[in-house]
């Protein structure tokens, strides 16, 4: 049920949590009708857009609904609407996916997943995918903290998912049949390993779920 979708089809988004109040539906182009049914179904729930581009190659539109959700339970509750109303359900490539991936689905954004608390006692972070990986390092600075993988990228998930880093403790996802899920190495080790290893970001490839929160291991600065 999950694809990778090009980065291009969210140019409609802004990189920050969308300024458009929640329960605003706009319609930039013609739509399916069951992609406009779960827009009307998702509309008190998160920021919706109706979004149509031309493939370059054929000139044939893609539609595909766009939303972006603040919490996990709203991406939660994505999925599952998504299920009822029969459309699949996509995550952001890096702009080299099938561009024929993209029609028919619900796009989750995670730019405006913007949680972040720091454990200093326990020496941890849990982070949500929009947090900027600057933004992390900073919040851990406070407590004389820096991430275990430490070498900067964009946002947390650009930074942690698809590498081969050490730090990450665990990665909540919500999988094709809407559960939130805690991975990790020792928990439900297959599905940690298929979205640590790259699944829901390499081009090509179908995704493990949409990531909504990645916990990190912190160290004392300077001891890495």
């Amino acid at each position: 049920m999950f694809t990778p979708l090009p980065t291009d089809a969210v140019a409609a988004l802004p990189g920050g949590p969308d300024p458009v109040p929640s329960g605003t539906v706009t319609h930039p182009a013609p739509v399916p009708a069951r992609l406009a049914a779960l827009a009307d179904a998702l509309v008190d729930l998160v920021t919706v857009r109706l979004t149509s581009a031309a493939d370059g190659t054929t000139g044939a539109r893609h539609a595909a609904v766009a939303v972006t959700p603040r919490t996990p339970d709203e991406v939660v509750q994505v999925v599952l609407l998504a299920r009822e109303h029969g459309v699949p359900v996509a995550v952001p490539g890096d702009g080299h996916g099938d561009e024929a991936s993209r029609d028919g689905a619900v796009l989750v954004s995670p730019v405006a997943l913007l949680h972040l608390e720091v454990l200093p006692v326990l020496r941890r972070a849990h982070a949500g995918p929009g947090v900027r990986w600057g933004t992390l390092v900073a919040a851990a600075a406070r407590y004389g903290l820096v991430p275990v993988a430490a070498a900067a990228r964009v946002t947390v998930v650009g930074q942690l998912v698809g590498a081969d880093v050490e730090g990450v403790r665990a990665v909540d996802v919500v999988t094709a049949d809407g559960v939130l899920r805690r991975t990790s190495p020792t928990d439900d080790a297959d599905l940690f390993r298929a979205v640590h290893d790259g699944g829901p970001l390499r081009p090509g490839r179908r995704a493990a779920g949409v990531v909504v929160g990645v916990e990190l291991d912190l160290v004392e600065r300077g001891a890495r």
